[in-house]
């Protein structure tokens, strides 16, 4: 298997906590969570990837994963 690696730096991703994913689509029902890029993150999520460094979140709705 090849491992996930973020596109922006190439560190490693690891599977989200369900504490970060839940904190995280906590603010996407508030309409608090914004991407990379400063747009409005609305679409729920199931999952995600973090960087080794915790810095990047990328999410995973179902078997596809926003790298």
């Amino acid at each position: 298997m090849i491992p996930l690696a973020c596109p922006t730096t190439r560190q490693p991703l690891t599977p989200a906590a369900p504490e970060l994913v839940a904190e995280l689509m906590a603010h996407v029902s508030r309409r608090a969570l914004r991407n990379a890029a400063g747009g409005l993150v609305d679409a729920p999520f199931d999952g995600g990837w973090v960087s080794a460094d915790g810095a990047r979140f990328y999410a995973r709705r179902g078997a596809v994963s926003d790298l």
